[in-house]
């Protein structure tokens, strides 16, 4: 699979993409989107422009707030319109659910997030078929994945790993 990783902190991104590429799937990072029609111009990790084909993307992970103007809501509308599974990421609630309201398949906590890519609950390859039913037991889901704190540790050295290499 292709994998959109929208993420404008640097080492999320890189947990997100790396979680994702031991599943096997091809990233892309981008950090937000200067432009959404007629033409998708995202913003690379230099913060510079890039064009995208959207149709090239089976799947978008997306953070609430991006750079640029443009955030993660009003993102994951134009990529639900064109056929992209979109799984909404923020650290806040409200975020979620309004990237829920506009098309997200899935929106979880960051943590529940990077702990599901580690153990197994969120595989990108199943995911719009997992939806329903991950939804439909969100906060338990949630709950379980946050309250591991094995899980939280390793979620926790990835993240820092990247962290510090942000640093350097």
């Amino acid at each position: 699979m292709k994998v959109l990783v929208i993420e404008d902190t640097s080492f999320m991104a890189k947990t997100f993409a790396q979680l994702l590429q031991e599943q096997g799937h091809e990233v892309t990072i981008v950090i937000g989107f200067k432009r959404l029609s007629p033409m998708v111009i995202a913003i690379d990790t230099k913060k510079q422009p890039l064009p995208i084909d959207l149709a090239e993307f089976d799947l978008a992970l997306c953070d609430g707030e991006l750079y640029g103007e443009i955030g993660g809501p009003a993102a994951v509308e134009v990529l639900a319109r064109a056929g992209v599974a979109c799984f909404g990421t923020s650290t806040n609630p409200d975020m979620n659910d309004s990237m829920l309201t506009k098309g997200a398949i899935l929106a979880f906590l960051k943590t529940a997030v990077v702990c599901g890519l580690l153990d197994g609950t969120f595989v990108a390859a199943q995911l719009k078929q997992d939806a329903p039913r991950l939804l439909a037991d969100k906060q338990a889901v949630q709950a379980r994945l946050c309250s591991d704190k094995g899980l939280m540790a390793r979620g926790d050295a990835l993240l820092s790993q990247f962290f510090l290499s942000d640093e350097e």
